[in-house]
């Protein structure tokens, strides 16, 4: 776990299981060095956990179009403090290519697309 040490963010791919002392020793160089771990698939140590539970693209009509955002709601459940369970609608990515929340209902369909202009 020296990454650990180095580095703010240490992302993983799926484990599968694994055993409870390495997950205490993992959990406790990560407080230590305030890194935090995400991993992608169940972690029993973990403090939150993130679920898309829905996504659909935007864009596309009847079978024509263009992919202009996808929309996904997360659902985020924890422990201790973070125990109630909270869904948030997020555009993974937005028209701008960026990932942010749905903040209000008129920003649930992306804005006009950028006009084309010829180049060369």
């Amino acid at each position: 776990m020296a990454v650990a040490e180095t580095v703010p963010v240490v992302l993983l791919g799926s484990l599968g299981r694994v055993p409870d002392r390495t997950a205490r020793r993992v959990a406790a160089v990560l407080r230590r060095n305030r890194t935090l771990l995400l991993v992608a698939g169940p972690w029993d140590g973990a403090q939150l956990r993130a679920e898309v539970t829905h996504a659909s693209w935007v864009g596309v009509g009847q079978g024509h179009g263009l992919l202009r955002g996808r929309r996904a709601t997360v659902m985020v459940s924890g422990r201790g403090a973070a125990a109630a369970e909270r869904a948030v609608d997020l555009w993974l990515p937005g028209p701008d290519g960026t990932a942010r929340p749905i903040s209000d209902p008129s920003d649930a369909r992306p804005g006009p697309r950028p006009a084309l202009r010829t180049v060369g």
